[in-house]
């Protein structure tokens, strides 16, 4: 399911015991399960996606570090003007099971490291895109290599 947002029911809904636990060290009751399986779903609704460090210098965009719950290939990291970014991922993963799983994530928060106050705020734009706008007190900035921009997206 993940990066995308699962309930109970994608996981093949409630369970019930086809027979009482016998061994608990052994046997997992239908409860234990279904208890699991609801966990695992709400989590999908706020868990964080990925996050990407990065920074310009020298008209060039340096990826500083990355992960994503399905790993850390990088995402293309596009400067559109002074202090804006457009970050995208793929549009689809093939998780470990094979499935293939669109990327799907709905909002973002970010910083933009340094001694001053700087900020960075991504704004999705797609399911798979971020716009992130980065600034300080006198206007749009750009992370420079002393200041990384760092946005996670759930």
């Amino acid at each position: 399911m993940l990066p995308g947002q699962a309930t109970l029911g994608n996981y093949g809904g409630v369970k019930v015991d086809y027979a009482p636990s016998v061994n608990g060290a052994t046997d997992r009751s239908a409860t234990s399960v279904n208890q699991a399986f609801q966990d695992v779903a709400a989590m999908t609704l706020t868990s964080v996606r990925a996050y990407v460090a990065w920074y310009y210098a020298s008209s060039t965009v340096t990826i500083v570090s990355c992960n994503a719950e399905w790993g850390n290939t990088p995402p293309t990291i596009t400067r559109t003007s002074t202090g804006v970014y457009t970050v995208t991922w793929p549009t689809t993963i093939t998780d470990d099971l094979g499935n293939v799983v669109p990327v799907v994530m709905y909002h973002g928060w970010g910083t933009l490291e340094g001694a001053i106050q700087q900020y960075c705020s991504p704004q999705m734009t797609s399911p798979n895109v971020a716009t992130a706008f980065c600034w300080n007190s006198s206007g749009a900035v750009d992370p420079g290599s002393t200041s990384n921009a760092v946005i996670w997206v759930l």
